[in-house]
């Protein structure tokens, strides 16, 4: 995370000098950005089915809607909740329980899907069903494609 960063790479700089220095390089960067294939199919067969979709990263806030308009993403997501001031990075559980909070949804309806061993450190601690790509968590998927019989098969299962 950002704030991990901070403190091993840039100790005695300030949370605001350090967003301005990713602003300033960040940016340069931005064409770097490639989808996972089957990304976009996956996010529309999950707004289909009408389900309700987080995006919650380490990522800054201030460069992300600009990512994810860049990759046409932005529009499939209910929330998103990114790194900032005053909020905790994963692994902690802050972000993903201020997804639940914000959508209404009870962790034992939710699945969370990551793609790092912090990101299934923050669903064990949120205590949410995870679902990890490309190492064992909860569950492992080997690819985006595999989300979508294990979130049927969790809705028909109920909470």
């Amino acid at each position: 995370s950002s704030k991990d960063n901070r403190e091993k790479f840039f100790k005695g700089t300030s949370f605001e000098e350090l967003v301005s220095l990713y602003k300033q390089t960040y940016a340069g960067f931005l064409d770097r950005i490639h989808l996972m294939p089957h990304a976009k199919e996956v996010l529309a067969s999950l707004r289909k089915k009408g389900l309700k979709i987080a995006l919650i990263t380490n990522s800054h806030d201030y460069m992300l809607p600009r990512i994810l308009k860049g990759l046409g993403l932005f529009s499939f997501f209910d929330h998103i909740e990114s790194f900032r001031e005053g909020i905790e990075p994963k692994p902690h559980p802050m972000m993903l329980n201020n997804a639940l909070r914000r959508l209404g949804i009870d962790k034992e309806e939710a699945v969370f899907i990551g793609d790092t061993k912090v990101d299934a450190e923050a669903g064990r601690r949120a205590g949410i069903f995870t679902l990890c790509l490309g190492f064992p968590c909860d569950r492992k998927i080997d690819k985006l494609e595999d989300i979508l019989p294990i979130v049927d098969e969790k809705g028909q299962r109920g909470p």
